[in-house]
């Protein structure tokens, strides 16, 4: 949380530094970037970072959850950097400019950065030791601020320097933690074996929820204008406060609710009453925020996106919503609920995209996105209740089907046997 915290706090000072030095146009297109390196870690990752947590093992340190992550990446890191190489000669064949290329190459930095700290952040909740990932993620956002302010001051408007920028904000801390301390790399190749079946599983909501979140940015410019996207994620950037510290705490309580779930003590109806009050409390608070501050801060050639806030803000809320629903299921090793949360959202809000934007520019983005995650929040409240039908009626944590909550399939030893 407090790592969220100190990102969200960042995030927000970058997102006016970067609007005010770039204008909606450059806005618009390092968003445009950023958004395909999110989208693009989901896949290196393939459900990995959200499996390690759950299938964590009692005998599971830090540094041997860090190598099990480095190991699970390889094959992804390897492709991505024949890519790289092998594209400057593609990409000269095909008549491409070199400004292009560059872009391509911080945005792979950007891609790289942003997949290693979402390693080391599963790494840290699977052995339930923080600090370190905690000292990682405020480094790096220190250093993103730090030179966001440099580029503002020297009137660099560079996309391509931009994206050098949040690629080694979050590369250069990540690589001094790891030189360090350095990873186990050997590890338990059952644990690993098991790691990568259930990401694999999970792969298909974890991608989907990218869709889900990174869809809209990525279509805007194509279907719209790059200015209609700096409009729309200058506000989005701010509404997205609401759900991110949420989804650090979801992500962090995975282990103890799988405990609970093992246990049958999972008060489902708490958690998901507790969810709705802090989304409503974020939500109203965020909203209400960048309502008094949007023109004061960003300045008045944003004066156009305030219609964007309520639509956007709201959104953001449900989705926030959702990531308890989606937790839960992960928690419970019911993959194919979790895939149904994030699919269902990921339909909805992309069709409602395709539709809307065209026609209404960024205005149509952020209702599809009201559609999507409002979709999302829904089947999360329902895969919830789904999941209490079993735990009410079967003793010892089983589902109707049989299935244990226990995902640890290697071993179901208790704590201490």
């Amino acid at each position: 949380m407090a790592a969220q915290v100190a990102a969200a706090a960042a995030g927000l000072l970058v997102n006016v530094l970067a609007a005010r030095g770039m204008g909606p146009d450059g806005r618009g297109a390092l968003a445009f970037y950023l958004q395909l390196a999110y989208v693009l870690s989901a896949v290196l990752l393939a459900g990995t970072d959200r499996a390690l947590p759950a299938v964590r093992r009692n005998s599971f340190a830090l540094r041997a959850a860090e190598g099990q992550m480095l190991r699970l990446l390889g094959p992804g890191v390897a492709v991505t950097v024949f890519v790289l190489l092998l594209g400057p000669v593609v990409a000269g064949f095909a008549g491409a400019e070199m400004g292009g290329i560059l872009a391509a190459a911080a945005a792979a930095m950007a891609l790289w950065g942003n997949t290693v700290l979402l390693a080391l952040r599963a790494a840290a909740i699977a052995a339930e030791d923080t600090g370190r990932f905690l000292r990682v993620m405020v480094s790096g956002q220190a250093i993103l601020v730090v030179g966001a302010c440099g580029l503002l001051a020297l009137s660099i408007e560079s996309t391509t320097v931009w994206l050098c920028l949040y690629g080694g904000a979050l590369l250069l801390p990540a690589a001094v933690a790891l030189v360090l301390q350095r990873p186990d790399l050997h590890g338990n190749a059952a644990d690993r074996r098991t790691t990568r079946r259930l990401g694999l599983r999970l792969a298909p909501t974890v991608i989907a929820n990218m869709v889900m979140l990174r869809s809209d940015r990525l279509l805007l410019p194509v279907l719209a204008d790059p200015a209609q996207l700096g409009l729309y994620v200058v506000v989005a950037g701010v509404t997205e406060l609401i759900s991110w510290p949420i989804q650090s705490f979801v992500d962090g309580r995975v282990p103890l609710w799988r405990r609970a779930l093992d246990q049958g003590s999972l008060a489902t109806s708490r958690v998901l009453g507790g969810a709705a009050v802090a989304a409503v409390v974020a939500t109203v608070t965020v909203g209400h925020s960048i309502s008094w501050l949007l023109v004061p801060v960003f300045g008045t050639q944003y004066e156009s996106a305030r219609p964007l806030i309520w639509p956007l803000a709201i959104a953001s809320g449900l989705y926030a919503f959702s990531r308890f629903g989606a937790a839960i299921t992960v928690a419970a090793n019911r993959s194919s609920l979790a895939t149904a949360i994030d699919v269902t959202g990921m339909l909805v809000s992309a069709s409602a995209y395709v539709f809307l934007i065209p026609e209404h520019g960024a205005s149509g983005a952020a209702v599809g996105s009201l559609l999507g995650y409002g979709v999302a929040a829904v089947a999360s409240a329902g895969a919830v209740l789904r999941l209490s039908w079993p735990m009410s009626s079967h003793s010892g944590g089983a589902s109707a089907d049989g299935e244990s909550f226990n995902l640890d399939p290697i071993s179901s030893r208790k704590e201490g046997s």
